[in-house]
């Protein structure tokens, strides 16, 4: 299954809901992140839920210069994205940086 790193997101203007990912798909073979694409949440929830494809997020260290993996990603309640398995209903993946 192809696993991908979310490295940033975007919120609706009332900071309620998350409207839009960027991601990068992990390279295994290489050990390596690709370059970051722009996704809609639903269709990032579609992936999960299908398990079509993983999910982290994932933080970039600027001493080492690498990708570091964070939590898994996954799909609560009615398209929300968490990393927290509590199941609220509402977006939460942690303090990823907006684009």
């Amino acid at each position: 299954m192809t696993e991908y790193y979310v490295t940033a997101v975007r919120h609706n203007k009332e900071d309620s809901r998350i409207i839009a990912l960027q991601v990068r798909r992990r390279i295994l073979e290489e050990q390596k992140v690709g370059p970051r694409v722009g996704s809609s949440r639903e269709f990032i929830a579609d992936l999960i839920s299908s398990k079509t494809a993983t999910f982290k997020t994932a933080t970039y260290n600027k001493q080492k210069k690498f990708w570091e993996a964070g939590a898994l990603v996954h799909v609560v309640g009615d398209n929300f994205l968490s990393t927290d398995r509590n199941d609220e209903t509402k977006d939460n993946l942690g303090e990823l940086p907006p684009f």
